[in-house]
């Protein structure tokens, strides 16, 4: 019996029933959960309304006059449905994948475990903060040997041109394999930033490979080879 649709859910019973399995669906709301409806999706339409407003009143600092800023809430609300309308026909594939470390193991096809993986998050609050692996405080409890890298935001060419200058980027690397352990940015898009980092702890690549990338300029990801070369002059 599965409980509860949210992402994975409404496909886990399905895939079951289709391998020969007795399965069963409760769900007491909305079809496709939480996130779609309520969660995720809204909360972030919102957000985004919320930023262009803020963005048009800060138009003077950037050389645009625009007259008084004023919001529509409800042509917000109906952007939001819209949205939610669209995400709701077009994540099937992201949620079936939700479902796919159960469905695995339930049908004995291996074992699939989320021990030791990277869990990363994302607040989004303003700037905004991605942090995945380790802390400091985290490696010392571990007797681990660190470096740490930090640079702030406003030492990235693209954060000056935007004018998004608040946050920094910080890392925490093994001094001895050196192997990036964790990272949190707190910054523009901190999120996104962080997750090129996380592919990089995924590949187990060295610091050294993010300090001597080439990354596309200007963009944010340039940034993260200031943030590691910081480390040679150490």
């Amino acid at each position: 019996m599965v409980i509860g649709t949210s992402q994975g859910g409404r496909f886990l019973p399905i895939d079951l029933a289709k391998a020969g399995r007795k399965a069963a669906l409760v769900e007491g709301g909305h079809l496709d959960g939480v996130c779609v409806n309520s969660g995720c999706t809204p909360t972030k339409t919102m957000v985004a309304s919320a930023r262009a407003a803020h963005q048009a009143r800060r138009g003077a600092e950037y050389g645009v006059r625009t007259g008084p800023v004023s919001v529509d809430l409800a042509a917000v609300r109906e952007r939001k449905r819209a949205i939610c309308r669209t995400a709701g026909r077009g994540r099937s594939a992201r949620r079936r994948s939700s479902s796919t470390p159960l469905r695995t193991n339930l049908l004995g096809r291996g074992k699939v475990s989320t021990r030791d993986r990277l869990v990363p998050y994302t607040v989004f609050i303003d700037p905004q903060l991605g942090r995945v692996g380790m802390t400091e405080r985290q490696a010392a409890e571990q007797n681990r040997s660190v470096r740490v890298a930090k640079l702030p935001m406003s030492a990235v060419i693209r954060a000056l041109e935007t004018g998004e200058t608040r946050g920094f980027m910080k890392a925490v690397i093994d001094a001895d394999t050196q192997q990036i352990l964790g990272a949190a940015v707190l910054g523009v898009e901190g999120g996104e930033i962080m997750t090129i980092i996380q592919v990089a702890m995924l590949g187990e690549l060295p610091y050294t490979a993010m300090a001597n990338a080439v990354f596309t300029h200007p963009l944010l990801a340039e940034g993260l080879n200031s943030l590691f070369m910081s480390l040679d002059a150490q």
